[in-house]
């Protein structure tokens, strides 16, 4: 999903998510993305992972996360100040 989280402000897809993990018996993970910046969660649920941007390291990214959701979180703490 790539989205400006204006469509889902008021109606996140939370309901439509639960049924397809219904009806396909899966735990999908979903990754979207917070292309203007308002850094607010609208689409609160397990396995649902926000980036902000999009740029030539997003699919990198998308690889780790995919692997362990705290996979970035440990990349940033190796940081070197």
């Amino acid at each position: 999903m790539s989205s400006s989280f204006q469509a889902c402000s008021h109606h996140a897809p939370v309901k439509a998510l639960h049924q397809y993990k219904k009806r396909v018996e899966a735990r999908p993970k979903v990754f979207t993305f917070d292309l203007a910046g308002y850094g607010s969660l609208t689409f609160p649920e397990t396995n649902v992972y926000r980036l902000a941007g999009f740029s030539d390291k997003t699919l990198e990214n998308l690889s780790l996360l995919d692997q362990d959701h705290r996979a970035l979180l440990r990349q940033i703490a190796n940081v070197v100040i």
